[in-house]
Protein backbone atom coordinates (compact mmCIF):
# COMPACT_ATOMS: atom_id res chain seq x y z
CA UNK A 1 0.00 0.00 0.00
CA UNK A 2 1.32 3.01 -0.75
CA UNK A 3 -0.07 6.68 0.68
CA UNK A 4 0.27 9.94 -0.28
CA UNK A 5 0.73 11.94 2.69
CA UNK A 6 -0.22 15.34 1.24
CA UNK A 7 -3.48 13.98 0.24
CA UNK A 8 -7.20 14.43 1.58
CA UNK A 9 -7.83 10.99 3.16
CA UNK A 10 -6.29 7.92 4.08
CA UNK A 11 -3.68 8.84 6.43
CA UNK A 12 -3.29 5.57 8.14
CA UNK A 13 -2.11 2.42 6.01
CA UNK A 14 -3.19 -0.47 8.34
CA UNK A 15 -6.38 0.33 10.98
CA UNK A 16 -7.20 -2.20 13.58
CA UNK A 17 -9.95 -1.44 15.71
CA UNK A 18 -13.35 -3.01 16.93
CA UNK A 19 -11.92 -6.33 17.58
CA UNK A 20 -10.27 -6.80 14.39
CA UNK A 21 -8.74 -10.42 14.26
CA UNK A 22 -6.29 -10.85 11.51
CA UNK A 23 -3.37 -12.98 9.69
CA UNK A 24 -1.37 -10.30 7.91
CA UNK A 25 1.35 -11.18 5.74
CA UNK A 26 3.50 -10.49 2.79
CA UNK A 27 2.84 -6.63 2.57
CA UNK A 28 4.11 -3.20 1.96
CA UNK A 29 3.25 0.07 3.66
CA UNK A 30 4.89 2.99 2.87
CA UNK A 31 4.09 6.85 2.48
CA UNK A 32 0.61 7.31 4.76
CA UNK A 33 0.99 10.52 6.86
CA UNK A 34 0.06 9.68 10.00
CA UNK A 35 1.71 6.43 10.15
CA UNK A 36 1.58 2.96 8.98
CA UNK A 37 -0.70 1.09 11.73
CA UNK A 38 -2.69 1.93 13.75
CA UNK A 39 -4.53 -0.18 16.24
CA UNK A 40 -6.65 1.80 18.37
CA UNK A 41 -9.23 -0.03 21.00
CA UNK A 42 -9.21 -2.56 23.64
CA UNK A 43 -10.70 -5.43 21.93
CA UNK A 44 -8.19 -5.58 19.27
CA UNK A 45 -5.43 -5.11 21.63
CA UNK A 46 -6.69 -8.64 23.08
CA UNK A 47 -6.41 -10.00 19.65
CA UNK A 48 -3.49 -9.26 19.29
CA UNK A 49 -2.43 -10.48 22.58
CA UNK A 50 -3.94 -14.13 22.41
CA UNK A 51 -2.09 -14.68 18.95
CA UNK A 52 -5.69 -14.06 16.85
CA UNK A 53 -4.03 -10.72 15.14
CA UNK A 54 -0.35 -11.09 13.83
CA UNK A 55 1.70 -9.03 10.97
CA UNK A 56 4.51 -11.21 9.42
CA UNK A 57 7.03 -10.89 6.58
CA UNK A 58 6.14 -7.64 5.95
CA UNK A 59 7.65 -3.97 5.47
CA UNK A 60 6.26 -0.86 7.13
CA UNK A 61 8.99 1.74 5.01
CA UNK A 62 9.48 5.57 5.84
CA UNK A 63 6.74 5.41 8.21
CA UNK A 64 6.72 8.76 10.94
CA UNK A 65 4.87 6.36 13.35
CA UNK A 66 3.34 3.16 14.62
CA UNK A 67 0.51 3.59 16.94
CA UNK A 68 -0.95 1.52 19.44
CA UNK A 69 -3.21 3.06 21.97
Amino acid sequence: MIGDPAGPGGDVGVLGGGGTAATLRNFIVTRFGAGGVDIDSAATFTQSEIGALTIANSILFNESEIFFR
